[in-house]
Order: structure tokens, then C-alpha cells, then sequence
């Protein structure tokens, strides 16, 4: 008996210190050491968490922790939307990277929630281009930033960012902006006027003609194929043609050389021969401005043209090739724009219209393991690259846990092109992922309604 209740008394005495060492591993730690666990400053840039594909849950540490990494394993989705209620998105960030990352988890909803709010943030400091990555996964939320009263005319906003919004809105479509848009043509910041013009031509707005017809008197080259170009989008195409057709017989410097390219930009081939010797022999100040004028006349020589410049013209001429790229057969496009995809000295420029030009074609499905692999490695591309090719990837694409996982790593990245696109792409993952997008859809109004 007496060595049974010696027996007893020691588990009872290592069951107590057992219970002791929880109890003090579980005190919370100090205040400030506690406020800074959990609450991580906006301002600071936090490390990257670990990987969810190669974390592993700690419910039972392996070793001993130091009080602050105890409270980061700790964190809780209440905690998460604690953050978001007190409007600290970069924190809620850090907390739900470092969350999904510990328990190999996702919340669509709660991820499409702070993306959106991190990039909302960035876009009211100014940032443009945040704006503009939300807009290109479809997110319904920055569509309806896009379409708000007074986008365009607040006063605070310089003049890169008054153009880029123009642009946003041209390509996206809102008819209500147009009164801003034809008063955005008087702009004294030229890129504002040229993105004004774009934008009236991809709305179709035939009211603005008039004022458009007007501008060639003092427009240069550039600014002339673009009024020519949104003129006939606008089915003003015609009036093009009469104002110019005249001027070919022109003996005037350069003027019946303009006259056949605006001709030529409405699809009219009355001045074919001209373009065709500004093409081939490079005629400057024309060339490589006459490549684009050659989508309109999908003839088998401009064919040759465009084909010839995609091979061996330097960045300005396949940039230009590029926007008539549409007249070559479908597999002569695919096969061109692989092979630039592909090829090791393509201008960053180059590589990025490409792969946007690709991710609106049949190549998409070919293309995608050469995109996903210059959106998803650590570097050897440029900003605009990897910006491309992360938010052109098919939604699918990112099913794979480790996808998501160089996402979450390019969050962190130092450049904020890349950054935003990285949190845009999981965006875009998110909205798939959930019925949000079809919850805020409802409350948007289609334009010109």
C-alpha cells in the first residue's frame, strides 16, 4: 500500500507541474509585445509568410516559441475582421496571408475582401494603375468606382492621372462620361486630349464628329490616325474621306502623304500606292506610324508588311505591326505572336502587348505555361511582363495551391506594379470563387441606362 500512494503522489505531483507550465505558457504576453503581434502597421512591409503549400499546422509547437511568434499562430479569422473594421487593410492582409498560410486555407470572401480594400487604398493615394488591375479581373466593385459622378473632374488629379482614368474609361465603356470626355478635348495636357479622342471613338458617340473633324487643322501625325481611327468608330468615316481624298493630288509637302494614311485608316484604299511606299521604303516621318493603318486594309501585300516588321523591326515598328496583326490568317497570327513570345531579346513593350494580344485568342490554352511561368518565377522579367502575364492567367490556372503561394510571395515585392498585379490576380481567384461578383453586379447600372 505504501508504495502504491508513493506512486500515486508522484502522478499527482507531475500532473500539477503539467498543469502549472500550460497554465503559464498560456498568460498573455505584455501589452505592447501583444499590440505589435497582432496588429501589423500599414506602413511597415512585413516579411512573407511561409508558403501554404510547405507549412505545416503548429497546433503542438516541435520547439519552444518566443511570445510574439505565440501570437501570431494564434490569429483568428474574428481577429482578421477586427482589422477590417478598423480600416487596417494591410494588416488584415499580413494576418490572413500568415492565417491561410499556417492552416493550408482559403475564405474567398474574406481574400476578395482585403484585396479590394488594399487596392482601394492605393487608388484613393492616386495610384491609377490599382484601379486599373481590379478592372481587369472583372472586379464589380471598381466598376462602380469607374462609373461614379465626378471621376474625371476632380481637381486634385495631375495629369498622368487624369489621362489614364480617360482611358479607363473609354476601354470599359461608359456613355454617361461623354459631356466629360468632350470637354476633356480642350485639356492643355496633349496625352489628355489624345486619350480623349481614343475614348469618344471606343464609346461611338457620333455627337462628338463636329468637334473631331475640326482638330485635324492642327493636329500632328500621331494625333491625326487617331482622330481618323475614332472617327470611323463612330461611323463618321465617310466625312474622313471627303475632307481628305482631295488632298492626294497634292504636289505640298507631305501633304498628300497624310492624306492617303487618314484615307487609309477609314479602310478607303484610294491611296494605297502612297502607303504602300511608305511601308516599304520606311519613309520617315510616316513609318513606322503607316504600319498601323494597314489593319484597315487587310490586303495580301500589307500581309507581307506586317509579318516583316513582327520579325525584324526593332520595338517601335512591332509595336506598330502589332496593332495590325489581326489581317494575318489565325495560324500565321498564333505562330507570330508564340514566337515573340518566346524569344529571349522581345522589348518588355513588346512581350507585354503580346501576351494580352494572346489571352484574347485560341493560343490562350497553348500559350499558358510560358505565361504562367513569367508571372510566377522570382524575376527575370520586367514590371510590366509579369503584370501582364499574372493577370492574364485563366482563373483555373490558379487552383493549385503552390500558384497561389508565389502570389501571396509577390504581394511583398518591392516594385508596386507588381504588387498590385499580384493582389489583383488573387482577387480575381476570390471573385471566381465566391458569388460576390454576382451580388455587387446587381447593384450596377449598365451603361447609358
Amino acid at each position: 500500500m505504501r508504495m502504491d500512494r508513493q506512486t500515486t503522489h508522484g502522478f499527482v505531483t507531475w500532473g500539477l507541474a503539467c498543469a502549472l507550465g500550460m497554465l503559464l505558457a498560456a498568460m498573455p504576453v505584455g501589452a505592447e509585445e501583444a499590440a505589435l503581434a497582432a496588429t501589423p502597421q500599414p506602413a511597415a512591409v512585413p516579411a512573407p509568410p511561409v508558403p501554404v503549400s510547405q507549412a505545416v499546422p503548429t497546433a503542438v509547437p516541435a520547439a519552444p516559441v518566443s511570445a510574439s511568434e505565440s501570437a501570431k499562430k494564434i490569429v483568428t479569422k474574428n481577429e482578421i475582421r477586427d482589422l477590417l473594421l478598423m480600416g487596417n487593410v494591410h494588416g488584415a492582409e499580413t494576418a490572413y496571408l500568415a492565417w491561410a498560410s499556417c492552416w493550408q486555407e482559403e475564405d474567398p470572401a474574406m481574400l476578395a475582401e482585403i484585396e479590394r480594400g488594399v487596392l482601394m487604398k492605393q487608388y484613393k493615394a492616386g495610384d491609377i494603375y490599382a484601379l486599373d488591375a481590379m478592372l481587369r479581373v472583372n472586379d464589380p466593385g471598381a466598376m462602380v468606382v469607374l462609373r461614379s459622378k465626378g471621376l474625371l473632374t476632380n481637381p486634385d488629379l495631375t495629369p498622368d492621372q487624369r489621362a489614364a482614368l480617360i482611358t479607363l474609361v473609354g476601354r470599359y465603356g461608359d456613355a454617361s462620361a461623354y459631356r466629360t470626355l468632350r470637354e476633356a478635348l480642350h485639356a492643355d495636357d496633349n496625352q489628355v486630349v489624345n486619350a480623349a479622342i481614343v475614348a469618344l471613338g471606343s464609346l461611338g458617340d457620333r455627337r462628338a464628329a463636329p468637334i473631331l473633324l475640326k482638330m485635324f487643322d492642327e493636329a500632328d501625325l500621331n494625333r491625326s490616325l487617331l482622330l481618323a481611327q475614332s472617327l470611323t468608330q463612330m461611323g463618321a468615316g465617310r466625312q474622313v474621306a471627303v475632307l481628305f481624298a482631295p488632298q492626294l493630288k497634292s504636289t505640298e509637302p507631305q501633304v498628300a502623304e497624310r492624306a492617303a494614311l487618314m484615307l487609309g485608316m477609314t479602310g478607303n484604299s484610294e491611296g494605297w500606292v502612297i502607303i504602300r511606299h511608305l511601308v516599304a521604303s520606311k519613309v520617315t516621318p510616316f513609318y513606322p506610324d503607316a504600319l498601323r493603318v494597314l489593319a484597315k486594309l487587310p490586303l495580301e501585300e500589307s500581309r507581307d508588311y506586317v509579318t516583316q516588321a513582327l520579325e525584324s523591326g526593332g520595338e517601335v515598328e512591332r509595336l506598330a505591326a502589332l496593332q495590325s496583326i489581326a489581317i494575318l490568317p489565325p495560324a500565321t497570327m498564333n505562330a507570330e505572336l508564340r514566337h515573340l513570345l518566346r524569344v529571349k531579346d522581345c522589348p518588355p513593350a513588346v512581350r507585354e502587348k503580346v501576351i494580352q494580344l494572346i489571352a484574347k485568342t485560341s493560343e490562350m490554352e497553348r500559350a499558358t505555361p510560358d505565361i504562367r511561368a513569367m508571372a510566377l518565377a522570382n524575376g527575370g522579367e520586367a514590371a510590366m511582363v509579369k503584370d501582364a502575364a499574372m493577370l492574364s492567367l485563366p482563373v483555373d490556372t490558379l487552383e493549385s495551391l503552390e500558384d497561389r503561394d508565389q502570389l501571396r510571395q509577390m504581394v511583398y515585392s518591392n516594385d508596386p506594379q507588381i504588387a498590385s498585379a499580384a493582389r489583383a490576380t488573387l482577387l480575381g481567384y476570390a471573385i471566381s470563387q465566391t458569388d460576390l461578383s454576382k451580388k455587387l453586379r446587381k447593384s450596377i447600372t449598365p451603361p447609358g441606362q
